[in-house]
């Protein structure tokens, strides 16, 4: 679960807050973390902190996100779950029980060295997310700067938003070869990027490189100035 720590700041803990097996359908029950009133109370118009899966959550909601690692047939992948689904499909109307959904990369032939180019002609081997939010995939046969195709990215969300290879492949491949990664963006938002974009290579360990644009110590969006 996501930590908030003097002097450290953000991080995930390695203390599991539960583990367990999924059943025959997939599905794996988190189990709620029993409340003390005495150190939550109620508060004056009556709201008080029922037992969750998350726990004690700060005040602001800093560590209201969970960090799933998933394991299968000697395969690892990770997934996130935040608090903010939890209270939309509660005002959705699953008011007892939620069920949410993850996509993993997990399965398919593997995969020992990366295409040479990641955007040609594979929407269907990209996995999309948005929180609380749709998102989604494509082929783009029509706007492209390289080869004859690119991918386009299409979303409904307002806050983070992702899209991963791959749903296709068991991906392992040596990167020891390689020396530089390059990506063309163009974006149509009628808004203002907060961030991004933002690059993650990750190791079947979670380790991982991350890229993102800089400018005076500061994290930009050069999105912002796509044309």
């Amino acid at each position: 679960q996501m930590a908030e720590r003097p002097g450290e700041g953000k991080v995930i803990s390695t203390q599991a807050k539960a583990q367990g097996t999924t059943d025959s359908s997939g599905l794996f029950t988190l189990p709620n973390v029993p409340i003390d009133p005495s150190l939550v109370p109620a508060t004056y118009v009556g709201d008080s902190l029922h037992a969750h899966p998350f726990g004690y959550v700060d005040v602001v909601g800093n560590n209201g996100l969970l960090y799933f690692k998933v394991q299968y047939e000697g395969q690892t992948d990770y997934a996130w779950l935040d608090i903010t689904e939890a209270n939309v499909a509660y005002w959705e109307g699953e008011t007892g029980t939620a069920v949410v959904d993850r996509t993993l990369a997990m399965g398919g032939p593997i995969q020992t060295t990366p295409p040479d180019d990641l955007a040609e002609a594979n929407g269907e081997d990209w996995m999309a997310w948005a929180d609380s939010a749709t998102a989604s995939v494509t082929t783009d046969h029509d706007v492209y700067q390289y080869g004859q195709s690119s991918l386009r990215f299409d979303t409904t969300g307002g806050f983070d938003t992702a899209m991963r290879y791959s749903s296709t492949y068991n991906v392992q491949w040596d990167l020891s070869q390689y020396v530089s990664l390059s990506a063309s963006l163009l974006a149509d938002n009628p808004y203002t990027f907060q961030q991004g974009p933002v690059f993650i290579l990750r190791d079947g360990d979670g380790n991982a490189y991350r890229y993102e644009y800089y400018q005076d110590g500061v994290p930009q969006a050069p999105l912002n100035e796509s044309p």
